[in-house]
């Protein structure tokens, strides 16, 4: 028998085993979506979802205040409670309330005995009062002496006949018999109190007294648009280093605009060492800079760029009416320290002028002084204002006398406007170093003196005195304009510059003579220092 090739055999062998196998494998099909059933569970479980956490939701809001009360006891708040005012009562108001009663008790008999019946004309008996309907049916009562059993009318018959009980505003009316006045209760419910004359006199006073300051409040108020607050911050170091920011503030006036700046004037003896300087409008700081200084008078003019405001806040900038303090036409007459007269912004104080047009006798000026009955602070800073809301003064401290210091006075605005100008144009303040006084006509004609402004000291080592002038000389003339007064001299150094070279003509007293010579002096002006 013929053997088979071995490789025949493998082969075989593999077919047998490849056979076998693919007898066993099983192929497993994968089962069919059912679409409808997967959508009801999904929507089942949704819903169930939902309604498990509207009723957690439920359950967590009705015992979460439980629970917290639980955890967290709450302190029971106070109640506050403020103590009751008691009215007093006077002896006349209780006679009152007593009288009113009886006039009530008296008519309530009187209903009682008529049935209920109507009121409108009825006299009753005795010494009930009279009664009288007005024409709006309402019933006024007129009080009368009822101890005396008399009856007197108190009402006062307008026009058209009908009865008016309560007196206008400010007014008390009096009745027929001089007993009782009646005063109209402000309190807007038509209630009528009733007191005597003197009583009301003294009501009426109050109450004028009261709309008086109520009218101030307001002009005050008005006032104050102009004034604002100046904050300057100095910057120090301390023994270990550490910076420090010192703020001093004071209050400002708003003067007026050049169109690029709002230009505010205020007092320079807190600014002089500042490190930076702020002004403040309705509670928003704005930085400012100093536009020009006045050494003499220790003010100074700052300037706030307008593009720091926005179009509202520049409609709303209120710039200050400068009035007139020229004359004696201040004096007695009521005016208002607004600004920080007791040393704290926002305060005022009210008095009169009680003197006006005192030289000042400050260096290259003829500032007049104000003075008031107000006493303040003496860090005092702010304007004096008259009852038409004009800035007749800035407060000033420097009067030169010590019996009253803190009495506050003023420099007189009419004066001081062209040294605002001065420094609101960015111009520098001259220095020539003379201090000068008006003299009257009567002066000039009993002693034969020379027209001019008269000198009565010189400053050491100042521009006068380097060219040559002294006390007591008259300057007639500068440049070639005629001087006949000490204020036209201070208005041409108003418009000098500093290097200017002025030529002065000076009238002076001859030794051991009653004579005066002229003579020429050349003199170079220096800037304020």
């Amino acid at each position: 028998m013929q053997e088979k090739d071995p490789k025949m055999q493998q082969s075989d062998l593999d077919s047998e085993i490849t056979s076998e196998i693919t007898f066993l494998q099983e192929k497993i099909k994968e089962r069919p979506v059912n679409r409808k059933k997967l959508a009801r569970r999904t929507a089942i479980t949704v819903v169930m979802a939902m309604v498990f956490g509207l009723v957690a939701c439920v359950t967590f809001l009705l015992l979460e205040p439980v629970i917290n009360r639980m955890l967290y006891p709450e302190e029971k708040a106070e109640i506050v409670r403020f103590p009751e005012e008691e009215e007093e009562v006077r002896p006349e108001d209780m006679a009152a309330d007593e009288e009113e009663l009886q006039i009530i008790r008296e008519e309530e008999a009187g209903n009682q005995e008529t049935g209920g019946a109507e009121q409108g004309n009825t006299e009753q008996a005795g010494n009930g009062p009279d009664r009288e309907d007005s024409a709006d049916g309402e019933t006024d009562r007129d009080d009368s002496a009822a101890s005396t059993g008399e009856s007197e009318s108190n009402e006062n018959t307008g026009p058209a006949g009908e009865t008016d009980r309560d007196g206008t505003a400010g007014t008390a009316g009096q009745n027929t018999g001089n007993t009782t006045y009646n005063v109209t209760d402000h309190a807007g419910d038509g209630a009528v109190s009733e007191m005597p004359p003197e009583e009301a006199a003294k009501a009426l006073l109050v109450e004028n007294y009261q709309e008086m300051y109520d009218v101030l409040g307001e002009l005050r108020r008005e006032v104050e648009k102009s004034i604002v607050s100046v904050t300057a911050v100095t910057s120090d170091v301390n023994w270990i280093n550490d910076t420090l920011e010192n703020k001093g503030v004071a209050s400002g006036l708003i003067v007026a605009e050049n169109g690029k700046e709002l230009l505010i004037l205020a007092g320079y003896e807190g600014l002089k060492d500042a490190d930076s300087i702020s002004v403040s409008f309705e509670g928003e700081e704005k930085e400012a800079e100093v536009k020009g200084i006045d050494q003499t008078t220790g003010l100074a003019v700052l300037a706030v760029p307008l593009t720091a405001f926005s179009a509202k806040q520049k409609q709303e900038i209120t710039y200050a009416v400068l009035g007139s303090s020229i004359g004696q036409t201040l004096v007695g007459q009521p005016v208002m320290a607004i600004g920080s007269p007791v040393g704290v912004g926002g305060s005022v104080s009210y008095g009169i002028v009680t003197s006006q047009g005192t030289a000042l006798g400050l260096l290259d000026s003829n500032y007049k002084l104000l003075t008031t009955d107000i006493y303040g602070s003496r860090n005092a800073s702010g304007v004096l204002a008259n009852m038409r809301g004009e800035i007749v003064g800035i407060l000033y401290h420097d009067t030169g006398t010590d019996d009253m210091p803190n009495r506050l006075c003023g420099i007189g605005i009419s004066e001081l406007k062209k040294t605002v100008e001065k420094l609101s144009n960015g111009e520098k303040m001259v220095y020539l170093g003379i201090h000068g006084m008006e003299i009257n006509t009567t002066v000039y004609q009993k002693y034969q003196l020379p027209r001019g402004a008269f000198v009565t000291n010189i400053d050491m080592d100042s521009p006068a005195m380097k060219a040559g002038l002294q006390n007591g000389d008259i300057i007639t003339k500068a440049d070639d304009a005629d001087i006949s007064s000490y204020a036209e001299l201070v208005n041409i150094l108003m418009r000098a510059q500093p290097e200017q070279n002025l030529k002065l003509t000076v009238a002076r007293q001859s030794q051991g003579k009653g004579e005066y010579q002229e003579m020429t002096v050349m003199v170079t002006l220096q800037e304020q220092q």
